[in-house]
């Protein structure tokens, strides 16, 4: 038996069913490669991690009237390619880079796209100096 205020790991949690739909597994976010040179973010990549594999990539980011993005919606990016990696926001939609970074990712660079509201999106990570 456990003490009050043990931490559960992973198969505890599981075992218990704690969470109320039946049996919970550890997450993975699918791993959607992507070599073009040009890429418009999808609702299938919500909670996804994205690696471009293409040289000098960019990526749009799409506002809320084209694609209906969850709250809390996030997308990790990683740039596996040559050139840089540019995140474009389309019109309406604000990207809050990171301090001192830009919208421009080099090679081996990783960053996470956070919904914050709608149209407004946090870049988390690491991005070119502006």
């Amino acid at each position: 038996m456990k003490h009050v205020g043990a931490r559960s790991s992973p198969k505890d949690i599981a075992s218990q069913d704690q969470l109320g739909g039946g049996s919970v597994g550890p997450y993975y976010a699918p791993v959607i490669a992507n070599a073009s040179s040009a890429r418009t973010l999808l609702l299938t990549d919500a909670g996804a991690y994205l690696r471009c594999t293409g040289a000098s990539t960019v990526i749009t980011i799409p506002a809320q009237a084209s694609v209906a993005w969850a709250s809390d919606t996030e997308v990790t990016i990683r740039h596996a390619g040559t050139g840089n990696l540019t995140l474009t926001p389309s019109s309406g939609v604000t990207l809050n880079a990171p301090s001192g970074g830009a919208l421009v990712m080099t090679v081996a660079m990783t960053i996470t796209l956070k919904r914050v509201a709608s149209d407004t999106w946090d870049v988390i990570g690491q991005t070119v100096a502006a």
